[in-house]
């Protein structure tokens, strides 16, 4: 049985201070924690094919409604951008733009935590059962582990950045990113992995129009 662990509760009011497209972003756990929900394409945009996996959900994302707000985000999110994934934006926060490319954004744990300590470990791994479900049920055919806690979690090992070899347990294929403090060389090496990944399957920025 799971031990019982605490969570940051907020305010009622928290989701009204939010801009109406971005409370589509937040949900509220059966135990009445706001937190930070997933985000998948919208009907009329890109079909799902790729889901963007992260670790814990940092208290500071339910304050704005967007993944990967801060500045350590937005360098991955930027790595991503550059390496085809998506299309370019201007936008502050680029989460909308990547699921009207048909990526899905989730967190292994919806708990809101600030801290890998051992309870937040253990939330990530209880989570990563409905994680691996929806995907599974979804057969989405790219998984990006943002952090090593989404390989470690999907498939019993962190490995290296870049592709794994193992797949999914549905056969999709899983690609960890580099550190963000990794050396620039060394990120792009590991995003040049991926950014040939796309060209060749003709997916993200890559996909026959029209």
């Amino acid at each position: 049985p799971s031990t019982a662990l605490p969570t940051t509760r907020w305010p009622g009011d928290a989701m009204r201070s939010l801009p109406a497209h971005d409370q589509t972003h937040l949900i509220t756990l059966p135990d009445g924690t706001l937190t930070l929900g997933d985000l998948w394409p919208a009907p009329g945009e890109t079909p799902l094919w790729a889901a963007i996996v992260g670790g814990k959900t940092a208290p500071d994302a339910i304050n704005n409604g967007h993944f990967y707000h801060g500045p350590i985000g937005q360098r991955q999110l930027g790595r991503l951008q550059t390496a085809g994934l998506f299309s370019p934006t201007d936008a502050p926060f680029q989460d909308l733009q990547a699921a009207a490319g048909g990526i899905a954004f989730m967190n292994l744990s919806q708990i809101p935590r600030s801290k890998d300590d051992p309870e937040t470990m253990t939330l990530m791994r209880e989570g990563a059962a409905r994680v691996e479900r929806e995907l599974a049920s979804r057969d989405v055919e790219l998984v990006i582990s943002m952090w090593r806690h989404g390989t470690r979690e999907l498939l019993g090992s962190e490995g290296r950045p870049g592709f794994q070899h193992a797949h999914s347990s549905w056969g999709a294929e899983v690609f960890r990113m580099p550190s963000p403090y990794a050396r620039a060389i060394e990120a792009v090496a590991v995003m040049d992995e991926l950014a040939g990944w796309l060209e060749h399957n003709k997916l993200g920025v890559h996909a026959p129009r029209g």
